[in-house]
């Protein structure tokens, strides 16, 4: 499934986005920004070893802290530490993608870590 958005309301999305980084609005670790990627892999895939084996490359990535194989419509939930959003987008689009086996993935920023 393909979303379209406009190029302005990206433009939009990614000014609003920056202007949470100024503010300090992420949750941050060693001066990094957190991010959580859900992985959906290949719908043909054959789970279990193979998904094992896509989990095992995601994880060797240098900006990847772990990754969970999941119940449920999504496959991994890959947990991400990162400089910037420059950094964020680089990683999924350039990195994590190009991945054989990994069909899509929704990325989402760590706003506010609240641990008990």
């Amino acid at each position: 499934m393909e979303v379209a958005l406009s190029e302005g309301r990206i433009e939009t999305l990614y000014r609003r986005l920056k202007e949470y980084e100024k503010l300090g609005f992420f949750a941050t670790e060693e001066g990094k920004i957190l991010a959580l990627v859900h992985v959906f892999t290949r719908e043909n895939i054959e789970k279990g070893e193979e998904l094992e084996k896509i989990a095992e490359e995601v994880a060797k990535l240098e900006e990847v802290e772990e990754v969970d194989i999941l119940t449920g419509e999504w496959d991994l939930l890959v947990r991400v530490k990162v400089d910037n959003l420059r950094e964020l987008a680089h990683f999924v689009v350039n990195k994590l993608r190009r991945i054989s086996g990994v069909e899509k993935t929704i990325t989402s920023i760590v706003l506010r870590r609240i641990s008990k």
